[in-house]
Protein backbone atom coordinates (compact mmCIF):
# COMPACT_ATOMS: atom_id res chain seq x y z
CA UNK A 1 0.00 0.00 0.00
CA UNK A 2 3.29 2.50 -0.16
CA UNK A 3 1.87 5.71 -1.64
CA UNK A 4 -1.44 5.53 -1.17
CA UNK A 5 -2.76 9.01 0.09
CA UNK A 6 -5.30 8.67 2.86
CA UNK A 7 -7.70 11.42 4.47
CA UNK A 8 -9.43 10.09 8.04
CA UNK A 9 -12.93 11.54 8.72
CA UNK A 10 -13.92 10.22 12.19
CA UNK A 11 -15.41 12.36 14.87
CA UNK A 12 -14.09 9.65 17.35
CA UNK A 13 -10.35 10.44 18.57
CA UNK A 14 -9.66 6.53 19.36
CA UNK A 15 -10.97 5.34 16.07
CA UNK A 16 -9.02 8.20 14.70
CA UNK A 17 -5.50 7.26 15.91
CA UNK A 18 -6.50 3.56 15.64
CA UNK A 19 -6.55 4.18 11.90
CA UNK A 20 -4.06 6.36 11.70
CA UNK A 21 -1.76 3.64 13.36
CA UNK A 22 -2.92 0.64 11.40
CA UNK A 23 -2.28 2.86 7.90
CA UNK A 24 1.03 4.28 8.88
CA UNK A 25 2.20 0.41 9.81
CA UNK A 26 0.91 -0.25 5.86
CA UNK A 27 2.42 2.57 4.46
CA UNK A 28 0.00 4.75 3.74
CA UNK A 29 0.40 8.50 3.93
CA UNK A 30 -2.78 10.06 5.58
CA UNK A 31 -2.16 13.13 4.47
CA UNK A 32 -5.32 14.70 6.43
CA UNK A 33 -7.24 14.20 8.81
CA UNK A 34 -10.82 15.63 9.93
CA UNK A 35 -13.25 15.40 13.13
CA UNK A 36 -16.67 15.87 10.97
CA UNK A 37 -18.14 15.40 7.27
CA UNK A 38 -18.05 19.60 6.56
CA UNK A 39 -14.00 19.50 8.06
CA UNK A 40 -13.55 16.71 6.27
CA UNK A 41 -15.07 17.37 2.62
CA UNK A 42 -12.87 20.71 2.63
CA UNK A 43 -9.83 18.59 3.66
CA UNK A 44 -10.13 15.90 1.02
CA UNK A 45 -10.84 18.68 -1.64
CA UNK A 46 -7.35 20.52 -0.24
CA UNK A 47 -5.37 17.41 -0.55
CA UNK A 48 -6.80 15.09 -3.21
CA UNK A 49 -6.08 12.36 -1.80
CA UNK A 50 -6.27 8.62 -3.41
CA UNK A 51 -8.74 7.63 -0.90
CA UNK A 52 -11.02 9.15 1.97
CA UNK A 53 -12.23 7.02 5.16
CA UNK A 54 -15.23 8.44 6.55
CA UNK A 55 -17.20 7.71 9.40
CA UNK A 56 -21.08 7.21 8.63
CA UNK A 57 -22.42 8.77 11.72
CA UNK A 58 -21.14 12.28 12.68
CA UNK A 59 -22.79 15.04 13.54
CA UNK A 60 -23.50 18.16 11.81
CA UNK A 61 -22.30 16.88 7.86
CA UNK A 62 -22.45 12.71 8.09
CA UNK A 63 -20.63 10.62 6.02
CA UNK A 64 -23.07 9.85 3.52
CA UNK A 65 -23.59 13.78 2.63
CA UNK A 66 -20.06 14.29 2.46
CA UNK A 67 -19.37 10.76 0.35
CA UNK A 68 -21.89 12.72 -2.19
CA UNK A 69 -20.23 15.73 -1.80
CA UNK A 70 -16.77 14.34 -2.39
CA UNK A 71 -18.24 12.14 -5.55
CA UNK A 72 -19.86 14.99 -7.19
CA UNK A 73 -16.54 17.47 -7.26
CA UNK A 74 -14.06 14.55 -7.25
CA UNK A 75 -15.54 11.50 -8.82
CA UNK A 76 -12.52 9.48 -9.11
CA UNK A 77 -11.97 9.71 -5.35
CA UNK A 78 -12.06 6.50 -3.76
CA UNK A 79 -14.89 6.82 -0.66
CA UNK A 80 -14.69 4.00 2.15
CA UNK A 81 -17.62 4.51 3.98
CA UNK A 82 -16.86 3.08 7.67
CA UNK A 83 -19.14 2.59 10.07
CA UNK A 84 -20.10 0.58 13.66
CA UNK A 85 -23.59 -0.38 11.84
CA UNK A 86 -24.03 -3.70 10.13
CA UNK A 87 -27.40 -2.82 8.43
CA UNK A 88 -28.47 -3.26 4.89
CA UNK A 89 -30.04 -0.68 4.34
CA UNK A 90 -27.30 1.64 5.62
CA UNK A 91 -25.22 0.05 3.15
CA UNK A 92 -27.58 0.46 0.48
CA UNK A 93 -27.55 4.25 1.71
CA UNK A 94 -23.75 4.62 1.22
CA UNK A 95 -23.26 3.04 -1.81
CA UNK A 96 -25.85 5.36 -3.28
CA UNK A 97 -24.22 8.00 -1.96
CA UNK A 98 -20.94 7.21 -4.21
CA UNK A 99 -19.44 5.05 -1.72
CA UNK A 100 -16.08 2.47 -3.09
CA UNK A 101 -16.97 0.51 -0.20
CA UNK A 102 -18.84 -0.15 2.91
CA UNK A 103 -16.69 -1.34 5.84
CA UNK A 104 -18.42 -2.54 9.50
CA UNK A 105 -16.03 -1.27 12.07
CA UNK A 106 -14.97 -4.43 14.33
CA UNK A 107 -13.91 -6.59 11.32
CA UNK A 108 -10.73 -7.85 10.53
CA UNK A 109 -8.56 -4.60 9.67
CA UNK A 110 -7.76 -6.51 6.24
CA UNK A 111 -11.55 -5.85 5.07
CA UNK A 112 -10.71 -2.12 5.34
CA UNK A 113 -7.17 -1.97 3.76
CA UNK A 114 -8.34 -4.32 1.21
CA UNK A 115 -11.10 -1.89 0.85
CA UNK A 116 -8.58 1.06 0.13
CA UNK A 117 -6.57 -0.34 -2.59
CA UNK A 118 -6.67 1.44 -6.00
CA UNK A 119 -6.69 -1.29 -8.39
CA UNK A 120 -9.54 -2.91 -7.01
CA UNK A 121 -12.26 -3.78 -9.94
CA UNK A 122 -14.67 -0.85 -10.64
CA UNK A 123 -18.16 -2.34 -8.51
CA UNK A 124 -18.42 -1.44 -5.10
CA UNK A 125 -16.95 -3.70 -2.43
CA UNK A 126 -18.66 -4.54 0.69
CA UNK A 127 -16.90 -5.84 3.75
CA UNK A 128 -18.95 -7.36 6.90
Amino acid sequence: MTHLRVVLVDDDAVIRDALLELLREEGADVVGIANDGIEGVAVALEMEPDVVVIDMRMPGLDGLAATAQLKQNRPAMRVVVLTAYDDASLRKSALAAGADAFVVKGTASSYLLDSLRPNLEPSPREAT
